[in-house]
Formats: structure tokens, C-alpha cells, sequence
């Protein structure tokens, strides 16, 4: 044991301890301490007992001995120990009170676009909006397929009849020949009926005669007449020598269709040739 006594003080920490190690072991154990080291280890445990609880120097006592303090010499450390196997873990405890909520951190990147979601149901419809105006007209589109032709309508009732129709003839650039005949809607002058006449298209009433000279006739007369199926009829007129125009407009004839016509004249005395023309009209039932 190391002493932090000094050397004075040093044999009576002897005796001291002596007295210690025989309230310990006993007498028996130390056969190798005298009577003068007994009579003095006693005599210091006595003084120690006395001591031990008063500061104070007990009556009687010479010299309490002074308490001394030893620090234990220290060995070197050991090897670390391998460490032992993990305890089982503990029991989780409660759940402890919620932190404060930290600042906002900055903004993650954008993520991709997910699927779309179903469509929803169409809602209700609103109401109409004002009307905007008119856009420019754009182009015309191509012209479709003619479609089918529809069925024939319904006959519309019987119009009004027409008024009468205008026929005529005339020599054409040639002079009338003397009892020469002319056609309708033709123009010359034949001595042969059958090259002039002309079949009426439909039923009516021929009426209002009326024959032009280019030129007066001289001799005596010119007498014109409307024929039918080659005889005369009573429409006719007569141009005198010093005339070129003669008419017919109160008698009349009716023509069935397919009744064929042509115009006549008859000379008397020695008369001037003469490009001729006539106009009637021609009434239908």
C-alpha cells in the first residue's frame, strides 16, 4: 500500500493499521508481532476509536492520528472484450406530441402527366349566348351529283286561251306570176298549187286578210283568196290598178288540222308583176 504520510508521521499509520488488520483477522493471525507492537497497536486503535467521531482532540488523548488517503496503484487497460449479443428490442413507447410544422420546402420537379380520367356526364345545357355577326360568305363549294328526277306533278288547271296566232307568206324577191299561187310560211311563186300548200297544224278560224303590193298593179285588178284543200273560200279581196294593198276582215273560214292552205289570184287585164306578201290571223276554237 502507497502512504501519502510523511516519514514522522509514518509508524504510528503503522501501528494504526496493525490495530486494524487485529480487530480483523485477530491475535492468532500475527504470531510474528511482539508485545511491544500489541501494547502499541492497541493503545492506537483505543486513539482512533476515540477520534473517530470529534474534530476535536479527545480528552486524554496525546494525538489523534491524522486520517490519511491512499489512491490505489492502476493497472493497464485491458483488452476491449467482444461485445456481447443485441438485447431484445424494448417495448415501442407512446407516440410522442406532433413537432411543429417546418417551412416549405422548395417546389419538387413537375411529374408526369397521368392517364386520363373517365369522361364525367354531360351537365346541363346553358343558355344561349348572344348572336354573333356574320362572317364573310366563304367559297362556293363544288357542284353536286344532279339527283334523281322526281315524279310528274299533278295536270294544273286549263289557262286562258292565247290569242290568235299570225300566219303569212310572200313571193320572196320574185315578182307574183299572173294567176300564180303562194304558200305559208314560204316564200316564192308557182303557177303549180301543190308547190305552195301547206297543212294547218291544228283546229281554228283564219280571218283578217291582208295583201301588200310593192308597187301599184296597173290593168284592172288583182283578186287574192284563201284556199282550202284546193278550192276558194270566202276570204278574199281584190286590189285595183291603182292600189297595192287590199284586205278582207269580215268574212272568215275554219280549218281543221292536217286541211291544207294556200293563197290564190286571179288577173284581169294587162297588170304590172309585183313582189307580193299577205298576213292573216288564225284563231284557235
Amino acid at each position: 500500500m502507497r502512504t501519502l504520510l510523511s516519514e514522522p508521521r509514518r509508524r504510528l499509520t503503522t501501528a494504526v493499521t496493525v490495530g486494524l488488520v487485529l480487530l480483523v483477522a485477530g491475535p492468532p493471525a500475527l504470531p510474528w508481532l511482539g508485545s511491544e507492537a500489541l501494547a502499541a497497536s492497541a493503545a492506537a486503535e483505543a486513539a482512533a476509536k476515540k477520534c473517530s467521531n470529534k474534530r476535536k482532540r479527545p480528552k486524554g488523548v496525546r494525538k489523534c492520528p491524522r486520517k490519511t488517503r491512499t489512491t490505489p496503484a492502476r493497472g493497464a487497460t485491458g483488452v476491449a472484450g467482444a461485445p456481447g449479443p443485441a438485447g431484445a428490442p424494448g417495448v415501442v413507447g407512446p407516440v410522442g406530441p406532433a413537432g411543429p410544422i417546418g417551412p416549405q420546402g422548395l417546389p419538387g420537379d413537375t411529374g408526369a402527366t397521368g392517364p386520363a380520367g373517365p369522361v364525367g356526364a354531360t351537365g346541363a345545357a346553358g343558355s344561349n349566348g348572344a348572336t354573333g355577326s356574320n362572317g364573310a360568305p366563304g367559297a362556293d363549294g363544288a357542284t353536286g351529283p344532279t339527283g334523281a328526277t322526281g315524279s310528274a306533278g299533278a295536270t294544273g288547271p286549263t289557262g286562258p286561251s292565247g290569242g290568235p296566232a299570225m300566219i303569212g307568206g310572200s313571193t320572196g324577191t320574185a315578182n307574183l306570176c299572173n294567176n300564180c299561187f303562194m304558200g305559208m310560211f314560204q316564200a316564192g311563186t308557182s303557177t303549180t298549187e301543190s308547190q305552195f300548200q301547206q297543212n294547218v297544224p291544228f283546229d281554228g278560224t283564219l280571218a283578217n286578210l291582208y295583201v301588200r303590193a310593192e308597187g301599184t298593179v296597173g290593168g284592172t285588178s288583182i283578186v287574192y283568196t284563201v284556199r282550202k284543200n284546193d278550192a276558194d273560200t270566202a276570204v278574199t279581196c281584190t286590189m285595183t290598178s291603182a292600189q297595192s294593198t287590199c284586205s278582207d276582215t269580215a268574212n272568215s273560214v275554219a280549218f281543221s288540222a292536217g286541211d291544207l292552205i294556200s293563197i290564190g289570184s286571179a288577173k284581169t287585164g294587162a297588170t304590172t308583176p309585183q313582189v307580193t306578201r299577205w298576213t292573216a290571223q288564225y284563231f284557235a276554237p
